[in-house]
């Protein structure tokens, strides 16, 4: 029998109301999928936020106290070994610790044996031990400090490798009880710069670029002297010539300093420090980008005119001669470079970064014709 008007026109309205009321469901699905996801997201980057507040708090909180023993087992689970560096106060949460590792994918090569921990150290300095083979190396970490590093910047590469803080490494490295005997160790090395007001810190350029190992029964101070004994061993055969140049060895590693970042070939740097001489020699300031980046603090890749005139005794344009002291840990090729620098005429040079060569004059002119031509093309012909 077929429908009559008003039987279709319910049975319209009741599939409509079934249309609506599947598509309800469906939305409502929806939400709470995306409900759920927004939840596990955000449930992730609390756990992650709690990795890193545990991280910066262990940082932060971290001091010089004996090292902590802990041995660990062949084959012993990555739960168990956070259980015991948390009893013991390597760490403070087994739980954050274990997600941490899982998080960086670690544990695989953690290695059985007797290992040695700073309390609250950080997680990563934690695994790097935990990495560490079972005997000589264990409780002992490297510690690399690049040719040309600033004592900031060494601060971090020691924070980086260690755990401890860059305001502990700094702590330490300006200490007056410290500095004093490093002073009465290595006087030779170390009495001019310390009997200096004006120079930042007392041991920047003395902590000699190369890699160390950080002894945790030893601490940071151990660390220092051992920076300090390398620079002196390497200035060492040059004391002779230094004295037969006239300048002091502090003055030496100044320009050492400046060398290292301005040169990279030990042709160019001997060069460079012919050039940086000789104006001092005619009474020219060096003016030098290094040294004002340097009194200003910072990093930059252009120097503006504002830059140029800043207060400071390591600004090169507004000062005549050499710095206080070194601004950077000069490499042993800079220290030479400043020893016994080319035989030239040279005052003006201009580096062509994207050749990496380095032109020479003693013209201003030509000097000038260089760095509008590399302003222009972003090159020079040569």
């Amino acid at each position: 029998m077929p429908e009559t008007p008003s039987e279709r026109l319910e049975r319209r309205r009741a599939e409509r109301a079934a249309h609506r009321k599947r598509a309800r469901q469906r939305r409502f699905r929806i939400g709470c999928s995306a409900f759920i996801i927004l939840i596990l997201l955000a449930f992730v980057g609390i756990g992650i936020r709690m990795i890193q507040v545990s991280q910066n708090t262990q940082e932060m909180e971290a001091e010089k106290k004996p090292a902590i023993s802990v041995t660990i087992d062949e084959g012993e689970a990555v739960g168990d070994i956070a259980n015991k560096l948390e009893k013991e106060g390597v760490i403070k949460n087994a739980g954050l610790f274990k997600f941490y590792v899982r998080l960086k994918n670690e544990g695989a090569d953690f290695k059985a044996g007797t290992h040695l921990f700073a309390e609250n150290m950080p997680m990563k300095a934690v695994i790097k031990e935990l990495k560490n083979a079972s005997g000589g190396g264990v409780g002992i970490v490297k510690v690399l400090v690049r040719e040309g590093s600033t004592l900031d910047q060494i601060a971090e590469s020691v924070e980086e490798a260690t755990g401890v803080s860059k305001k502990d490494f700094k702590a330490a490295v300006t200490d007056e009880a410290l500095i004093q005997k490093l002073v009465d160790r290595h006087p030779d090395l170390l009495k001019e710069v310390a009997g200096k007001d004006d120079v930042r810190y007392t041991l920047e350029g003395y902590l000699f670029p190369a890699t160390y190992d950080y002894n945790l029964k030893e601490g940071i101070p151990s660390l220092i002297t051992q920076m300090v004994d390398k620079c002196a061993e390497v200035v060492a055969p040059f004391e002779a010539d230094i004295q037969a140049t006239g300048h002091t060895v502090n003055e030496i590693m100044a320009m050492a300093s400046l060398i290292e970042k301005e040169g990279v070939t030990p042709e160019d740097r001997k060069k460079i420090s012919s050039v940086f001489y000789n104006r001092i020699a005619q009474g020219m300031p060096i003016q030098s980008d290094i040294s004002v980046l340097y009194a200003l603090g910072t990093h930059k890749e252009m120097v503006t005119f504002k830059d140029l005139e800043v207060d400071s005794p390591y600004n090169l344009y507004k000062n005549q001669g050499l710095p206080p002291g070194p601004m950077n840990s000069p490499s042993e090729e800079a220290i030479d470079a400043a020893v016994h620098p080319a035989d030239t005429n040279f005052i003006y040079f201009y580096a062509d970064l994207k050749t990496g060569k380095v032109y020479f004059t003693d013209d201003y002119d030509q000097h000038l014709a260089w760095q509008k031509e590399y302003e222009k093309n972003g090159t020079i012909a040569g």
